[in-house]
């Protein structure tokens, strides 16, 4: 408001300045531009005076009567309603006008035909209550707004894309895709870079669809989750079937958007088999997601620094006492039953000092004293397992201290209450004697070092956990795609041989696309003139 100019027309001009000065200053180099308008987001802030309205008037025959609601936000009134919608609606054409600046100048630089333009929302339309405001948006036909619930009306957004020469115009694409895809997609425009670069990559790459009309894969799921492990809501989706939770609950409901788009009739009972595949889908993807560091979930010690990694967290404190994180596990485990489960640990240095711990923990509450602790004690080169409660221990050397991932094993005898600790070969076990209810926690932490721990996995079993299918050589090139059923903390590694028996090396010709929910498709060119390779593909681990 100090510049005099709303914001969205700041927005836009500043991004045509970018562009006079990559012209003018590096002209011919590659540029990239996120433009993240915020219109038309919350607050209704366009000024009543605003040119957009006569524009509306004028060009659209659209005035403030124009805009009777059709629909009753709860606290707020039919005229109030009616205004902001109105205001929307100016907001609006203030973006239409400021991208049409950013493409206009493209155009003009004759750079279009060299050019990407991706336009999409984050978020569906927020709707308006009385507790957190919105934008007073309609998103009939579907259910809900912008917020937590993974509804349609949450999630699903309109979205184009421009490449003039390399896009065939006037396509409407109805397959879902995601925004993770254009990241894939721009990487591989380059058409210079190597398979390897685009691997690890969530998305997909669209242009061969977009460009050919090449079949999107039959079996891609996408997935949602806002919120922590307790609240907010989930959601996957592959073709017109999706799966819907409430995460507070974990019950899941299934719809077929294709004739109820609504999401208000749970088919799930006449359609098994797609909804057990969705939810087993489902469970793999989310057993790679750490849960969110702001989310209410989680619990932190002051002393604790930490980030996020794929699958856990990075810690570090500098402190001689142990500082913790801790969140709710996703399957709780009762002390009546046996279980087992996983979880890998790294150091970030490598020269110890007395007093240096990496922790894994379990509990049946957040209450930091009564914490079941797995970990490796750098200083005194032990492995330790602590129980809480009665303030039990017990320790086994190790002949050598991990520079890298080392995965740690829990497994708890319900009979004998026994806990045993195993990890590079070396087990300690201490039996158990606190009364413990349900261990519905996890933690990791850290005392006077640096490391990083990964949640919790269920471990796999070797036998019944992986699908290989359609092998196929085409064109010189050898595809298959692998299911891991798994909980997956790692991403796959693909490797190669000329012998069955190995050695195996890193395929870094080799381009591994996730599918979604443990799926993955693998491409590697054959080498010309080999009498045979082998290809073999490393789940879970690091």
């Amino acid at each position: 408001q100090d510049e005099g100019l709303y914001v969205a027309d700041r927005i836009g001009n500043a991004c045509v300045a970018f562009l006079d000065e990559q012209l003018t200053n590096s002209p011919g180099q590659p540029f990239y531009i996120y433009c993240a308008f915020t219109s038309v987001h919350a607050p209704m802030d366009i000024g009543a005076s605003d040119a957009r309205f006569t524009r509306l008037q004028n060009e659209f025959g659209l005035t403030y009567a124009s805009y009777t609601p059709s629909i009753a936000f709860s606290g707020s009134t039919a005229a109030n309603t009616q205004q902001n919608r109105y205001e929307l609606a100016a907001m609006t054409l203030a973006l239409d006008e400021n991208i049409g600046k950013i493409v206009n100048k493209v155009n003009a630089s004759g750079l279009s035909s060299n050019t990407i333009i991706v336009y999409l929302n984050d978020n569906g339309g927020a709707g308006w209550n009385a507790t957190y405001g919105g934008n007073f948006s309609y998103n009939t036909p579907l259910r809900g707004y912008k917020g937590s619930g993974m509804t349609e009306g949450s999630i699903r957004v309109a979205g184009a894309i421009q490449w003039p020469g390399k896009i065939p115009a006037g396509q409407v694409i109805t397959n879902p895709v995601i925004s993770l895809d254009f990241m894939a997609s721009a990487v591989n425009a380059g058409s210079d870079v190597t398979a390897a670069a685009r691997n690890g990559l969530e998305g997909l790459d669209l242009m061969p669809f977009l460009r050919s009309g090449a079949a999107m894969p039959s079996d891609r799921v996408l997935f949602w989750r806002a919120g922590d492990a307790k609240s907010g809501g989930s959601a996957a989706r592959m073709g017109d079937w999706k799966i819907l939770a409430d995460n507070s609950t974990g019950i899941f409901k299934l719809y077929n958007l294709r004739t109820d788009v609504g999401e208000n009739t749970d088919v799930s009972g006449a359609n098994p088999a797609i909804f057990a595949e969705l939810k087993e889908r489902f469970t793999a993807w989310n057993s790679a997601n750490p849960e969110p560091l702001d989310g209410g979930n989680i619990i932190v010690d002051a002393a604790l620094e930490r980030s996020a990694i794929r699958s856990g967290y990075r810690l570090r404190n500098a402190g001689a006492t142990a500082a913790y994180l801790t969140a709710t596990l996703r399957r709780s485990f009762s002390p009546a039953t046996n279980f087992s489960l996983g979880f890998y640990l790294r150091p970030a240095e490598t020269n110890h000092v007395s007093g240096e711990n990496l922790w894994f923990a379990l509990g049946d509450s957040t209450t930091r004293a009564n914490l079941i602790r797995a970990g490796i004690d750098f200083g005194a080169g032990q492995l330790r397992l602590v129980e809480g409660k009665t303030g039990g221990s017990a320790s086994a050397p190790l002949t050598v201290l991990p520079t890298n991932f080392v995965a740690g094993t829990l497994r708890f005898n319900s009979a004998t209450k026994q806990l045993t600790f195993a990890l590079g070969g070396t087990n300690v076990s201490l039996v158990l004697g606190g009364s413990y209810g349900t261990l519905n926690t996890y933690g990791c932490g850290a005392a006077a070092m640096e490391g990083e721990v990964m949640q919790p996995f269920q471990p796999a079993q070797p036998t019944a956990t992986v699908q290989t299918f359609n092998l196929k050589p085409v064109a010189g090139q050898f595809n298959f795609a692998a299911r891991f059923t798994g909980d997956s903390v790692f991403g796959p590694k693909l490797e190669r041989a000329t012998s069955a028996n190995g050695p195996y090396q890193a395929d870094d010709q080799g381009l591994v696309e996730s599918m979604g929910g443990g799926i993955f498709r693998f491409t590697t060119p054959m080498t010309a003139g080999a009498p045979s390779e082998f290809f073999r593909v490393t789940f879970n681990q690091p």
